[in-house]
């Protein structure tokens, strides 16, 4: 996970979570970090998805929202990796 940092955040930089209701996530991320010590920067922002499909498109699902926008998925039961690769695309849709 450092090595990830490193690599992809500058030592100053402030991480922003991106992701469908992103708190959860990112309260998990910080204890994470902070158990194995690694050094973070969080931003207090975050972009939620779910908002996002709420504000934009009338969604409260983000099964419905990804639908919405044509992005199919492999299963219709939860998939956290699809999900974040899907929230990504969402992201990238409506920015």
């Amino acid at each position: 996970m450092a090595l990830f940092l490193d690599q992809h955040f500058g030592i100053d930089d402030m991480i922003t979570i991106a992701g469908t209701n992103p708190s959860f996530d990112k309260c998990f991320l910080e204890n994470l970090l902070k158990k194995y010590e690694v050094p973070f920067k969080f931003s207090h922002r975050h972009i939620d998805t779910n908002t996002l499909g709420v504000l934009l498109y009338n969604s409260f699902k983000s099964h419905i929202l990804f639908d919405t926008l044509g992005l199919n998925r492999t299963t219709d039961k939860h998939n956290a990796l699809e999900d974040a690769k899907l929230s990504l695309k969402v992201f990238q849709i409506t920015y």
